[in-house]
């Protein structure tokens, strides 16, 4: 493989367009998510991470019936055991995969991130698109909607900890990716919500039983939950930046079209012939953004749409003047979305302000 590090307890990762691999010194304690030896684990040598992206047709293909059979095949092509090995696999370059570490007194926690969510990006709660039946899955959609955006994280302990203290690491990373990704406001792609991760995202914890260090809690109120947060949190908002970047033009986060995307706007309504393809300048940024925010608000019934009617209404005349018979017009439209259908109409607003 083309890179190579060596952590503290010895522990070498290697990498390169297809696979990362993490062979162990010595012996490991693992929690995984993983459907190949998932769980808690004693008997792994190494743990890894591969794209099923074949870098010929860029098309993802199964190698065997079952997820754990396609794990096996991808553990056996890096020439490893499959029954002494874990890992998840992804349509993210893994070559690209971003680290961060941080320390504390003698142990160090290491994350190490591949990430894409823009095509499968969805929170928890929208509605599946898959079910299982005695190991088989079955899509909820036809094939050619068939999808795929994952982020798997690993999170590497040079300390002995408490297989409860292990439980509590994955949770702590999972709380950290989803903030992260909350914190880049990145969109759901089955629903008119943020999205808090993909419907494949897998995580490993990997801890040194051989350790001097040994720790019996990982919650967010201890030192060693605050460091695997703080490394999840920088490598998956570095991970995601550099994929949505690559995905959607520099700038991505003034990229409006995806950003409303999840509001089902005719991307025609979102062409600014002045300015780049569905980028804006930052005071319409802003102005947008206020808007999602108000919309959000109300659905999730934090303020009412009166409110919020009456804060959006003073955002619009910050551009040009709603007279009430519009606003009524608005309010009595076609569209039941009355907030929405007023960003549209600040939109229009802006694009005249413009010309």
């Amino acid at each position: 493989m083309e890179r190579e590090r060596i952590l503290e307890n010895n522990d070498q990762i290697f990498l390169d367009k297809q696979n990362m691999l993490l062979a162990f010194a010595g012996a490991r304690e693992v929690l995984s998510t993983s459907c190949l030896n998932g769980g808690f684990t004693e008997h792994c040598m190494h743990v890894f991470n591969h794209c099923d992206k074949d870098p010929a047709t860029g098309m993802c293909m199964m190698h065997g019936v079952t997820y754990e059979e396609h794990l096996a095949y991808a553990a056996k092509g890096m020439e490893l055991d499959p029954k002494h090995c874990t890992g998840l696999s992804t349509a993210a370059p893994v070559e690209r995969m971003v680290m961060a570490s941080r320390s504390f007194l003698s142990y160090t926690v290491t994350a190490m991130v591949t990430a894409g969510l823009d095509v499968n990006g969805r929170r928890a709660g929208d509605p599946a698109t898959m079910w299982e039946e005695h190991g088989i899955y079955h899509s909820t959609q036809e094939p050619a909607a068939h999808t795929s955006g994952t982020v798997n994280i690993f999170v590497h302990i040079t300390a002995h900890l408490a297989r409860s203290a292990m439980a509590t690491a994955l949770m702590v990373a999972a709380e950290a990716k989803t903030a992260s990704i909350r914190e880049l406001q990145l969109a759901s792609c089955y629903s008119s919500e943020l999205c808090s991760g993909s419907g494949t995202d897998g995580i490993v914890i990997i801890t040194d039983p051989g350790s001097p260090v040994t720790l019996t809690a990982a919650g967010t109120d201890t030192k060693l939950g605050e460091c695997i947060a703080a490394a999840v949190t920088e490598a998956v908002k570095k991970e995601l930046r550099l994929y949505m970047t690559e995905r959607t033009g520099t700038g991505w986060e003034q990229n409006m079209q995806y950003r409303l995307r999840r509001f089902a706007i005719d991307p025609k309504l979102l062409t600014f012939d002045c300015f780049a393809p569905g980028h804006l300048p930052q005071d319409a940024c802003v102005g947008l953004t206020l808007y999602i925010h108000l919309m959000d608000q109300v659905r999730w019934k934090l303020i009412t749409e009166k409110a919020a009617w009456k804060t959006a209404v003073t955002l619009l005349n910050g551009i040009s003047t709603l007279p009430e018979a519009e606003a009524e017009q608005i309010r009595n439209g076609k569209n039941d979305d009355h907030l929405l259908a007023l960003l549209l109409y600040w939109m229009e607003k802006y694009k005249e302000k413009q010309e």
